[in-house]
């Protein structure tokens, strides 16, 4: 009633607004300012103008109303079957632009469901799926599983790299015998299930674990070893020629890595994630590539 007043001008149009009578609104608003005990609206006008503790508590009240409303709508969401939160596990290495694009959509659409997001190693976010912590995986598949749905999503592209003046770099011939003088840096798997997906391992080297693909890609470009980094995350590092590609005899100076959207083929999906998913064979359709 306090902002139907405000809005309108007057306790009569105010009454028409609210479906009350005039007399009803004007003792209700004596109600409220006799509990607070501060004056809303000054007397000594014609029309209802807010005192200065009233502009204050009006605009405080207006706060509050928006809230109670989104809060409502938020309810009958609920009702409707839209989840609270959808989880998604994803490989650090496929936290390519297009990925987040997408997800960035889904998040406007339905800003009412918490999208929460772990970028995890390797194995990681698969082994989050198959325990049934999470909704859906965007990782890669080493093999077919008949509880498991996929859809194609992207190729990402992992170059072999060093930094410009690593020694290695100034050789013609890097052999795997002159390679495994200097430390490949690798990712620690923590996955608990399968294979471990740490491949691309040079036999017999010098290697460096680090906890996360972001540690890797700051140790190589220290110059303090080499490795396989997508090739997204350092493509202005390519460009500057801080890091250059390196090919190494009888080694993979390039992997294309499949990623895919994962979920539990049991598992029946709310409106949310069904949007995700459908958004997902859409860029899945529109990206696919003859890779393996």
């Amino acid at each position: 009633m306090l902002m139907a007043v405000v809005e309108t001008g007057s306790f009569r149009k105010a009454a028409g607004v609210v479906f009350k009578s005039q007399a009803a609104v004007s003792k209700a608003i004596k109600g409220l300012e006799s509990e607070l005990n501060i004056p809303l609206f000054s007397r000594d006008t014609y029309r209802p103008l807010l005192t200065k503790k009233g502009r204050a508590f009006y605009q405080k009240s207006k706060e509050v109303v928006e809230q109670f409303d989104d809060l409502l709508d938020f309810g009958r969401e609920l009702s409707l079957g839209y989840e609270p939160e959808v989880d998604i596990a994803i490989n650090a290495i496929c936290a390519t632009p297009q990925l987040l694009s997408l997800i960035k959509t889904l998040d406007d659409k339905y800003p009412r469901t918490q999208l929460n997001l772990s970028i995890e190693n390797l194995g990681v976010p698969m082994d989050r799926l198959k325990q049934g912590k999470v909704d859906f995986a965007i990782t890669r598949i080493l093999e077919p599983d008949p509880e498991l749905e996929s859809i194609d999503l992207f190729d990402v592209k992992l170059l072999t790299v060093a930094r410009h003046d690593l020694e290695p770099v100034r050789q013609k011939e890097r052999s795997q015998q002159l390679m495994k003088k200097y430390s490949q840096i690798i990712v620690r798997d923590d996955a608990g299930w399968g294979e471990k997906l740490s491949i691309s391992l040079l036999p017999g080297g010098r290697s460096w674990e680090v906890n996360d693909l972001f540690s890797k890609k700051e140790v190589i470009v220290a110059g303090l070893g080499w490795g396989q980094l997508p090739e997204h995350l350092i493509s202005e590092e390519l460009r500057a020629k801080t890091l250059v590609p390196i090919n190494i005899e009888g080694f993979p100076h390039q992997n294309i890595r499949r990623m895919s959207l994962i979920k539990k083929r049991a598992v029946r999906l709310g409106p949310v994630a069904q949007q995700l998913w459908d958004s997902a064979s859409c860029m899945g359709a529109l990206g696919h590539s003859d890779h393996p």
